[in-house]
């Protein structure tokens, strides 16, 4: 064996190993952006969760305003029917028929405010539960993106 040949089988053999060296490298570069990509994708999901929890939080703030709107309503129509039933009772007998009218409009209005009352409170209902599905749905989400990026990490 001549010195040329030496110096072929040293080429091969250094290039071989540079080969596999590229090849791990590569491995580790694709693992390393599917961290990333896994990385981002949960990223993407979060600021998903967050502008939805926003909105979410938004509706159940106007839930709650237009039932507290719609206590309010019903306790200042309380207030003023009692205070037409004092002033009927203290002016008596001629304002019987007033009072009567008053009552039965306050109380019609009143069987109107409760049942807007229930509806508001049903809707609000609604919307809890449709937010606590869709929080199952986002922690199973997120899960399963931690559980990827956990297994690409481990490769």
């Amino acid at each position: 064996m001549d010195s040329t040949d030496l110096t072929k089988e040293v080429l091969l053999a250094e290039r071989k190993l540079w080969e596999e060296q590229r090849k791990e490298f590569e491995k580790r570069v694709s693992s390393v952006e599917q961290h990333a990509n896994n990385l981002h994708d949960l990223w993407t999901a979060s600021v998903c969760e967050v502008d939805r929890l926003k909105s979410d939080n938004t509706q159940l703030r106007e839930a709650n305003s237009k039932l507290c709107d719609s206590i309010n309503t019903i306790w200042c129509e309380r207030i003023f029917f009692e205070e037409k039933a004092n002033a009927a009772e203290a002016n008596g007998a001629a304002h019987t028929m007033d009072f009567k009218q008053a009552y039965l409009d306050q109380l019609e209005r009143s069987h109107e405010l409760e049942k807007q009352l229930k509806e508001a409170l049903k809707q609000k209902k609604l919307a809890e539960e449709a937010w606590e599905r869709q929080s199952k749905r986002d922690r199973a989400f997120i899960e399963e993106v931690e559980n990827r990026i956990r297994s690409s990490q481990g490769r």
